[in-house]
């Protein structure tokens, strides 16, 4: 998905109520055009829909993700009483995908937030002061770059007895921030040659300022865009740990090791390796079109109505 710069947010002088009113009608036009994205604004009900089954459904839902020996037969497929059927432990199916699919957005949503607090500041600091200030912030997220991602996380994974999605989280999280960083960098170095942020200049805007009330607001659909595939990103590579063995592990449970444990029995229990594996590629086809939605609504080439 491609990422564009939104119309710049003025700072001239004496002018807040226009300031106010002219950020007013960008948010509004931002929306219109995000709303004539059918499958976004449909993905948008959905991931709603996901996010009250995984947080709220548990309250109201019979059975839980634990095994439960003698209460819940064995491996039996989708009936009345077991929706999605039941595990080899002794586990209603649904429970455990509802359990792993909370967890799986948990992880996404937090490393989101890392990544928006990290790489969006980070690229924003580097691209406003350019020179050796750039240089060394950019060496670092080169650093991090060549790390080699996948071994690093399952490395500390195995030095913990049991990890746990937050552990999972602030790993992703705190070393896949360098695509935003990035992105953000490359368009504020446009930006900050631009009059409105020579007039926050000229009235004595701190960088801090600058930093925050006017580039970062003025690159708010290249950071939600990259937002969500970050979020895509993290629940991906969590599945990968956990159908390794380095994510999730029991008692509790992940989509990927979902997927992992069902994979054996794609053929005579299908419902152990398809339930779980629908349940992730939605996810990720969710942010995926919610991203798309944002990334037209953001881009001023665009026109309120859809062709």
């Amino acid at each position: 998905m491609s990422s564009t710069t939104e119309a710049p947010v003025d700072a001239k002088v004496g002018s807040g109520d226009a300031i106010t009113s002219k950020e007013r009608t960008q948010f509004e036009m931002v929306v219109r055009r995000f709303m004539r994205h059918r499958l976004a604004v449909t993905s948008l009900i959905l991931l709603v829909l996901l996010l009250l089954i995984a947080f709220v459904g548990p309250l109201f839902y019979k059975w839980g993700y634990e095994p439960q020996p003698g209460e819940i037969p064995i491996a039996k497929a989708p009936s009345g009483e077991h929706w999605f059927g039941t595990t080899r432990k002794a586990q209603d199916l649904l429970g455990l995908i509802i359990r792993g699919t909370q967890q799986s957005l948990k992880i996404g949503l937090l490393v989101a937030v890392l990544d928006i607090g990290i790489g969006a500041v980070w690229g924003a600091v580097a691209g406003l002061f350019r020179g050796w200030v750039d240089a060394i912030m950019m060496r670092i997220v080169d650093v991090i770059f060549v790390v080699p991602f996948l071994a690093v996380v399952a490395a500390v994974s195995t030095g913990i007895n049991r990890v746990t999605w937050l552990e999972i989280a602030l790993l992703i999280g705190l070393l896949g921030w360098g695509t935003t960083a990035r992105l953000v960098r490359g368009q504020v170095l446009s930006l900050r040659e631009q009059e409105f942020i020579e007039a926050a200049r000229a009235v004595g805007a701190s960088n801090t300022r600058i930093v925050f009330r006017h580039l970062l607001p003025n690159v708010t659909g290249i950071i939600l865009v990259s937002a969500t595939l970050a979020i895509v990103s993290a629940i991906l590579l969590e599945s990968a740990l956990s159908f390794l063995g380095f994510g999730i592990q029991a008692p509790d449970t992940s989509l990927g090791s979902q997927v992992s444990d069902g994979a054996g029995s794609a053929q005579n229990k299908p419902w152990l390796f398809y339930f779980p594996g629908i349940t992730l590629v939605l996810i990720c086809l969710t942010f995926n079109f919610i991203g798309d939605g944002l990334r037209d609504a953001f881009d001023p080439r665009q026109t309120l109505e859809r062709k």
